[in-house]
């Protein structure tokens, strides 16, 4: 019988797996990276998840990977549970990016990664939400 492994070990796992995955991306055929983009996420997802359960505060709340990038809506939590904030991150050129998302536009920022909007797009409409800081830019489909 296997012993399980610690949080902490799989932890450092995923950390290579992604590293090499990552390295894979550089050359791989248009389909082989959208598959290596899916199990990027995939390892995203199950790091959240030993992040969450060993105590951490990030968690996703909504992934997908497309054509035009891998994309998703992360919360951070503060220690009494309560959401500190929103990030919207994506894949692109075998890195990791994020921005703040403010708590208005959440479900505006997952129907544009929903319509499969360019990850340019996201953050051009996230800067304009910005300017007209009271009001809700319309959200437009790339």
């Amino acid at each position: 019988m296997s012993k399980e492994k610690s949080p902490e070990t799989r932890l450092n796992e995923i950390l290579r797996e992604q590293q090499v995955l990552v390295h894979q991306l550089k050359d791989a055929t248009p389909a082989r990276k959208l598959q290596i983009q899916a199990e990027i996420v995939a390892l995203s997802e199950e790091q959240a998840n030993l992040l969450q359960e060993a105590g951490a505060v990030n968690c996703f709340i909504y992934t997908t990977s497309s054509s035009r990038g891998t994309g998703w809506i992360e919360e951070e939590r503060n220690w009494d549970g309560s959401v500190r904030q929103y990030r919207y991150g994506y894949y692109r050129n075998g890195r990791s990016n994020r921005r703040y998302v403010p708590k208005r536009l959440v479900a505006d920022v997952q129907h544009l990664i929903d319509s499969k909007a360019k990850p340019e797009s996201i953050l051009e409409f996230l800067d304009l939400a910005k300017t007209q800081a009271g009001r809700s830019p319309v959200a437009k489909n790339t």
